[in-house]
């Protein structure tokens, strides 16, 4: 299947993962003095932050290029267990020569969440710089996909994902009965590269129906990350594979 990678588990879907980050990385910087990358949540990317945090991946990166961003947060302070951005920070972000000034995370100590989200959305603007009236596009987002097919903090049945305009809002997520911060298809639609990260055999059924041919007839947000002119490309581990095919 094109654009799809089957690892033998978590680990070496994590190595080859952080492989291509480095590649897309060098380009990037190498092509225009910088690379946008937004981060996932979640528990599967821990192998690939894991591989950027450590030799030989951690010197084939160059850091100083690098600008990071999160594609969705809980509303929980930094140093929170539950926060993205300390999870990625404890396991790569403190371990690679990254500037403290290119590392953009979501402002999770603002009280009210519709202002923390606009606050993002400001952050994102004036960093990536976009012309008047355009998207801005990341070099790459990363995302997750949970069984029941959400992404990001766009959940079945949220309306963050029937958001047109804004690129960052605040959603109550009705099955966790938290709200958080997300980033919205139409910046996410917009990305130069997304690389869908799966592991674990109840992923198999969701990445057969993303991989299907008309994986639009399904109402799990997923489904509808289909990037505008870039690539979209999947890592995913043996069991996340399994009923491929079938």
């Amino acid at each position: 299947m094109k654009n799809v990678t089957i690892c033998k588990n978590s680990e070496a879907l994590g190595k080859s993962a952080a492989s291509y980050f480095a590649q897309l990385a060098e380009e990037s910087v190498t092509r225009k003095g910088r690379f946008s990358v937004v981060l996932a949540g979640g528990n599967t990317p821990r192998s690939l932050y894991e591989a950027l945090g450590k030799a030989p991946i951690r010197s084939e990166v160059p850091w100083g290029g690098v600008l990071i961003f999160w594609g969705d947060e809980r509303l929980v302070p930094p140093d929170h267990p539950d926060s993205n951005f300390r999870m990625a920070n404890e396991i790569f972000l403190s371990k690679v020569p990254i500037p403290d000034e290119n590392i953009f995370a979501m402002p999770m100590k603002e009280k009210d969440p519709k202002l923390a989200a606009e606050r993002y959305e400001d952050a994102i603007w004036d960093c990536l710089d976009p012309d008047e009236y355009e998207i801005p596009q990341f070099d790459l987002i990363l995302l997750g996909i949970g069984a029941d097919g959400h992404t990001a903090s766009l959940f079945p049945d949220s309306s963050a994902v029937d958001e047109k305009e804004a690129w960052v809002v605040s959603t109550y997520v009705k099955q966790l009965d938290k709200i958080r911060l997300t980033l919205t298809l139409p910046i996410l639609n917009q990305a130069k590269n997304i690389v869908f990260l799966a592991s674990g055999k109840e992923k198999a059924p969701i990445i057969k129906t993303l991989l299907s041919s008309e994986p639009e007839n399904t109402p799990c947000p997923a489904a509808l990350i289909k990037p505008l002119s870039g690539n979209r490309t999947f890592f995913i581990d043996e069991n996340a594979a399994s009923e491929l095919g079938k």
